[in-house]
């Protein structure tokens, strides 16, 4: 199951290398922060084309590896305000917001749970009509992503691209955004003897993996209909990803409409 792919994923890619992160220096903590969001990013990957690598990587810099107040008193993972449109909970926090000259306070979306953030971080760019191109890139592109989020408006920070693709390599958080590519949902992991379980892209472009893998229990049809099967660039049928439970009471997202160019 996709719980399985990622804990395997950041136990093998995450563990090749030490942490010198002067912002969290605490190795088993950084392990474990994208262990637990590295799921959800995956599924939302798979639902939307959002590169998972992007939003495991604003996560990490928009709540400050899950510390910040926004994060701790509200579930915003993603400084998402409020705007015209949100009828939701709310959490007030000075940001960048002024009157008559005075800093005041901000008004930011407030979440029952962190996955109800990550949820809405992607229905908040599938809506954004300042957004739509960035839906024409690649899922693994995530410097072209990241440059688009800055150019769009996302945050204000003038180094806010510089900052995700910095934790995306850092972290080799690219890794998840190659479970869409690489794993045959059908199939599952390629299992070594060593045992670990790896992508195998040097020798072929689709992975032939163990028929143990299978969906989640709390598999549900997906946000765009009745239909549970989606048709991938090879032609071929296979089940759609999982959305959890939780998440279903999630606004539906309007399809963007895909560009012919679109790889």
């Amino acid at each position: 199951m996709l719980k399985r792919i990622v804990s395997v994923l950041s136990l093998c890619f995450l563990s090749l290398f030490g942490f010198s992160n002067p912002d969290f220096n605490n190795e088993n903590a950084t392990l474990a922060f994208i262990e637990r969001q590295s799921e959800m990013a995956v599924r939302e990957m798979w639902r939307t084309g959002i590169p998972a690598s992007i939003t495991l990587a604003q996560a990490i810099v928009e709540s400050s590896w899950g510390n910040g107040s926004l994060a701790v008193e509200g579930n915003n993972y993603f400084g998402i305000k409020c705007n015209n449109n949100w009828n939701g909970a709310t959490i007030y926090q000075e940001d960048d917001d002024y009157k008559d000259g005075k800093l005041i306070a901000s008004c930011f979306r407030k979440y029952a749970s962190v996955e109800e953030s990550y949820v809405d971080h992607s229905n908040f760019l599938l809506e954004g009509t300042r957004y739509a191109n960035l839906f024409n890139l690649s899922s693994t592109d995530y410097k072209g992503w990241a440059k688009g989020l800055k150019a769009a408006g996302y945050a204000t920070d003038r180094q806010y691209a510089e900052k995700l693709i910095e934790k995306i390599e850092s972290y080799q958080l690219y890794q998840y955004d190659r479970i869409q590519q690489d794993i045959n949902v059908e199939s599952g992991l390629a299992a070594y003897d060593s045992g670990s379980v790896i992508p195998n892209t040097a020798t072929s472009s689709q992975v032939e993996v163990p028929a143990a893998f299978e969906l989640p229990d709390d598999y549900v049809p997906n946000y765009y209909g009745n239909n549970t099967e989606k048709t991938p660039m090879s032609g071929q049928r296979e089940p759609m990803p999982a959305v959890s439970t939780e998440a279903r009471h999630a606004v539906a997202p309007e399809r963007p409409k895909r560009n012919k160019n679109r790889r």
